[in-house]
């Protein structure tokens, strides 16, 4: 596998949802542990309270996250990826959303632009090989 440095997870939870029950969709669905989770709370635009989870997974647990999306996304969202990579690329960064509530009902992985589920993957990669390298990444799988 390429050398994936680390997965950085972002997580935007509401008021009204059960932060365990996602916590465990993921680790079900992508193998993330819900002690890997740092836990904040905040206020949203309407100053409703918005609970972050952030974690990052590094070498063998970020290895394991990204055989799990891939395996989980499917080809065609694979083939979506590949296709807009440019897009999502950012200073050795690749950068998706996913649906949350496709993790937590269905245990599924769906891609999702305004998804609540933010993922960075980030290897170390010289400038100009990183489209290539995340497209091997994703074709692995």
């Amino acid at each position: 596998m390429a050398n994936i440095q680390n997965v950085h997870l972002d997580i935007i939870i509401h008021a009204t949802e059960d932060v365990d029950k996602i916590l465990k969709s993921l680790h079900q669905t992508l193998y993330v542990h819900p002690d890997n989770f740092d836990i904040s709370q905040t206020r949203g635009h309407y100053h409703n309270p918005i609970m972050m989870a952030a974690a990052t997974l590094r070498k063998k647990d970020a290895a394991r996250f990204i055989r799990a999306l891939c395996k989980r996304l499917g080809r065609y969202q694979r083939d979506e990826i590949i296709r807009t990579i440019s897009t999502r690329i950012s200073s050795s960064s690749l950068y998706l959303r996913l649906d949350r509530q496709e993790i937590v009902h269905s245990g599924g992985v769906m891609l999702q632009d305004s998804g609540t589920i933010r993922v960075k993957i980030h290897m170390p990669i010289h400038a100009g090989r990183a489209e290539d390298a995340f497209t091997e990444m994703l074709s692995l799988y």
